[in-house]
């Protein structure tokens, strides 16, 4: 969305559909979604792909290009360079100390803030994750409490929608 900052998640789906529109002529937004990771257990011929931070659309089709080879029980090309098991380059190391420190700033943000404890607008639920204590976020667009350390979402009432967090949000005022 072209660096687009904006508290209000809709304002992006708004800016998505008029983005697409003035490309490819009028469209029909069928369905929206953003942030909905689901966790299966690992076993024998289980193919998991996670972590597209924001690329899904394009990061999908490689993982999915990957996945079909080792079906067949041929390596994809790709497959080593994007394998949770490398270890990371030299080029690497910045983008991953940069995210990390985006962590950090708002774990240290959350611990200071004055709205620790306090309900959101629109919802029961308190500004404080369960998980490490970062201040949490309200999704307008989505309607639940987020954290953006750690990706732990909670729905309006604070009760844990997926984790890291394991404990619902409780004594929200």
């Amino acid at each position: 969305m072209n660096g687009v900052s904006s508290d209000d998640e809709r304002k992006a789906y708004t800016d998505l559909a008029a983005s697409v529109t003035s490309l490819l002529g009028e469209c029909r937004v069928v369905r929206h979604w953003s942030a909905h990771d689901h966790e299966a257990p690992f076993g024998r011929n289980l193919f998991m792909v996670a972590g597209f931070a924001g690329w899904g659309m394009t990061k999908s089709v490689v993982a999915s290009a990957i996945i079909a080879e080792a079906v067949e029980g041929r390596a994809h090309p790709a497959a080593d360079a994007v394998s949770p098991s490398r270890v990371p380059g030299v080029d690497e190391m910045g983008a991953l100390a940069r995210e990390n420190v985006t962590v950090g700033r708002e774990f240290v943000e959350g611990h200071l803030t004055s709205r620790r404890g306090k309900a959101h607008e629109d919802s029961v639920a308190g500004g404080t994750c369960t998980h490490l204590g970062c201040e949490t976020k309200w999704n307008t667009a989505e309607g639940t409490v987020d954290c953006p350390c750690h990706g732990s979402r909670y729905d309006r009432h604070g009760e844990v929608i997926y984790g890291p967090a394991s404990k619902d949000i409780e004594g929200s005022s």
